[in-house]
């Protein structure tokens, strides 16, 4: 057989391949992606739980004299800090509405609310009017 025609027939299996590989990318890719993710978590275990991990559940959990550490050992760290003066700390729910735990410092929160995903307060979980 010559050399080209090997060729020929290398490059026609690689395109098989790959047209199999694209119709079939919802089956593997979120088991490849899954599977990167818990590599990271395991060298670094300090990472926050993955958004789709975090329910109203633990949120519920907490009280107005908890501190920083038992929010960041109970939800994980938070996707963002928008405070200015106050520490004001974002989780993203998997619904995609949003937790808001605000500090003074971080002995002591002062409040947790949940607020859905187009911005309008859905509930006060801890702090005043609770």
């Amino acid at each position: 057989m010559k050399p080209i025609n090997i060729l020929r027939i290398f490059l026609l299996v690689l395109i098989i391949e790959g047209v199999v590989l694209l119709f079939t990318q919802s089956v593997w890719v979120p088991k490849l992606v899954n599977m990167i993710l818990v590599s990271e978590r395991r060298r670094d275990p300090d990472t926050a739980p993955i958004a789709s991990a975090r329910s109203l559940a633990i949120f519920r959990q907490l009280t107005a004299n908890d501190s920083y550490a038992t929010v960041e050992r109970l939800a994980g760290k938070p996707d963002r800090d928008i405070g200015s003066g106050l520490h004001i700390f974002v989780y993203d729910l998997p619904d995609g509405s949003q937790i808001y735990i605000g500090f003074a410092d971080l002995n002591k929160l002062i409040y947790v609310s949940h607020v859905f995903k187009d911005g309008r307060p859905a509930e006060q979980l801890a702090g005043p009017q609770n």
